[in-house]
């Protein structure tokens, strides 16, 4: 039997920015959520885009969108051609990236990839990468919380487990006497990945203040030079009047 877990989902308890229970879980075993790994996956999706840009057929959506008078001009005239093919193709990667009109070919099949390269990264977030270099969250909670013998689904953004009983007589062995059903270890189960997640939480909040106050500190000590500079440049050239 599946159990949904139940997690805390309160950005300022901790940090989960999309109200999902699976960012709960991911903070709590790896520090961020998706959105995070989002925000900072620039080149994987500038790449994506690229591509899509470099390799699309804009002399057949041209062709398609011509007047018959430029059709003829064309015709015999490919020099013509080409130079209105490589006006058009500026015109339409700036509207597809500037997303000015989301209607076009280019702007369909552009989100399209998109959307294709970031349910991919979804997955592999989820269950690791094929490399090997990612192990992904749900193999991570089922090592943090179980030493694998659980294991983590993912659905619609909710987390579930099915508990085993060498799960549970586990916990009992641990000295945790009072888990005797499925329900209480799901209870202890929810407990110990809110604890968790809230710790992770005030540990990025206290990593982030103290950059604060490194970046407050240095920038004072960098006014504090430049008046002490600005001061020395000024009394050069008081020196330099003095003497005339």
């Amino acid at each position: 039997m599946r159990h949904k877990l139940t997690l805390e989902t309160d950005y300022k308890v901790n940090g989960n920015s999309s109200g999902r229970g699976i960012d709960t879980l991911a903070i709590a075993v790896d520090g961020r959520d998706n959105n995070d790994i989002y925000s900072d996956d620039f080149e994987g999706r500038d790449a994506t885009e690229r591509y899509v840009i470099e390799n699309y057929d804009y002399e057949t959506d041209m062709l398609k969108a011509a007047t018959k008078n430029q059709l003829k001009l064309w015709l015999n005239n490919a020099k013509a051609q080409a130079e209105a093919l490589l006006e058009y193709k500026e015109v339409a990667k700036e509207a597809a990236l500037s997303r000015e009109d989301e209607t076009s070919a280019l702007a369909t099949k552009l989100q399209a990839a998109l959307d294709e390269y970031e349910g991919e990264q979804y997955k592999e977030w989820l269950n690791g990468d094929y490399r090997g270099n990612w192990d992904g969250i749900m193999k991570m909670a089922s090592k943090r919380y179980s030493e694998g013998e659980i294991e983590f689904t993912e659905d619609e953004g909710e987390v579930s487990v099915e508990f085993t009983k060498e799960y549970i007589n586990s916990l009992m062995n641990n000295g945790d006497y009072e888990i005797k059903t499925q329900k209480d270890a799901r209870e202890y189960l929810e407990a110990s990945i809110n604890s968790d997640a809230r710790a992770q939480n005030n540990k990025r909040k206290a990593e982030n203040e103290a950059r604060k106050v490194e970046r407050e500190r240095v920038a004072a000590y960098k006014a504090v030079q430049a008046k002490e500079a600005e001061e020395r440049r000024q009394e050069r050239i008081r020196e330099h009047l003095k003497a005339i």
